[in-house]
């Protein structure tokens, strides 16, 4: 429902909502949907959306994961929105980086770099972005694998979650990878 939500009556809009207030299974996958509809959502549908979010914390979770997965397709004012909006809600900040990290190779270049360089790596955004990074390790560039690589001996939230992340993507590297992020676990 998530998905089609714009184009659906505004009266059935409403009926949405308080389903979601009754059935937190609903909540989940109605928030879930519309995250990823959300960069095509008009600005007063997306206030209310994100209003709802701050109401209901299944849909909160649904909402945030995919956000972050359709954050690549938002334009760097709703990116600063949405940032915004999330800063204060740990649990949800880190479903939210999770799903950043699952599409970071589709954000430029420079807000990848933007993104790091600000990362407070023991923050749950930082645990949800690392996990995000781990699990599609692959699709990154060598330069940001290499990166990554270095901070896990740092010990932190974010290199917790990267090897976290690898266990999806650790089979498929090359021995020369997986034999660098062993040795520094062993340290």
């Amino acid at each position: 429902m998530g998905r089609v939500f714009s184009y659906l009556n505004k009266d059935f809009q409403h009926t949405l909502f308080s389903k979601a207030e009754q059935n937190a299974q609903f909540a989940l996958g109605f928030g879930s949907g519309l995250g990823h509809t959300f960069p095509l959502l008009q600005e007063t549908m997306q206030e209310q959306v994100l209003a709802f979010a701050d109401k209901n914390k299944q849909y909160a979770k649904g909402i945030t994961n995919s956000l972050g997965q359709s954050f690549k397709y938002m334009d760097q004012i709703l990116q600063n929105e949405i940032i915004r909006w999330i800063e204060n809600d740990k649990e949800n900040s880190e479903k939210l980086a999770q799903g950043i990290g699952l599409n970071f190779s589709g954000l430029k270049e420079e807000l990848q770099r933007k993104i790091i360089a600000t990362l407070d790596e023991e923050s749950q955004f930082a645990a949800g972005l690392g996990f995000g990074l781990g699990s599609n390790f692959l699709s990154l560039s060598d330069q940001l694998r290499a990166e990554l690589l270095t901070r896990l001996a740092k010990r932190s939230k974010f290199a917790a979650s990267i090897l976290s992340g690898l266990e999806f993507s650790f089979k498929y590297l090359d021995k020369e990878t997986q034999e660098h992020i062993l040795a520094s676990q062993r340290n």
